[in-house]
């Protein structure tokens, strides 16, 4: 737990193969996020609020300013009634998606721009997969490469390398092991905001 990412249950366990919640998944990926990011104050949050961020999460919820923040800068969204389930397990392919979505807000905000993220993340030292159990009309097809190239997106089960499982559970020790993979990634280089220089669009 170097990052402080996580706390065990009773008598420090950790539990690893105990499925992860969705609000759990994105708690631990917001505050990877922000130990990543060049200029953390960008992820100050609400430490209270007055009105439930979903339908079925009450504002003194634990999780509440976090799941408020990451839907208004848009790395999660609830159902069509407004509701996010944030007890409920989540798949791996949706863990990637998060991910993703926050690595994204990230990027955006330490540069000022969108930029692909296999292009700004040093991807030399990683092992990427070719997963054929997602297809190109999965949800995630569109995601699933750029998540094997930074590393983040693994095989369940190694001995099956071209698995990934996208519709299994994600597990609490693949969740923590994203988290940390998110921080320890490296920009490949620091281009400049947009603002600092004298280019137009």
């Amino acid at each position: 737990n170097v990052y402080q990412l996580v706390s065990g249950y009773d008598h420090d366990e950790f539990r690893p193969q105990l499925p992860a919640s969705r609000e759990l998944a994105v708690v631990l990926l917001l505050d990877a996020l922000r130990e990543r990011m060049i200029d953390e104050t960008i992820m100050t949050m609400q430490e209270t609020l007055t009105a439930a961020p979903f339908a079925d999460v009450a504002a003194d919820r634990w999780s509440a300013p976090k799941l408020h923040f990451a839907q208004q800068v848009g790395i999660i969204a609830g159902d069509n009634s407004g509701r996010f389930f944030p007890e409920a397990e989540l798949g791996r392919a949706q863990l990637m998606a998060i991910a993703y979505q926050a690595l994204s807000y990230g990027v955006l905000q330490d540069f000022g721009r969108a930029i692909s993220l296999d292009q700004i993340f040093n991807s030399a030292m990683v092992e990427t997969y070719n997963f054929v159990d997602v297809p190109n009309d999965h949800w995630a097809a569109g995601i699933m490469p750029i998540m094997s190239i930074l590393g983040l997106a693994e095989p369940q089960d190694f001995t099956q390398p071209d698995r990934f499982a996208p519709d299994a559970i994600a597990r609490r020790d693949y969740t923590v092991a994203t988290a940390v993979h998110m921080i320890q990634l490296m920009y490949t280089a620091m281009p400049e905001a947009v603002g600092s220089d004298t280019s137009t669009s």
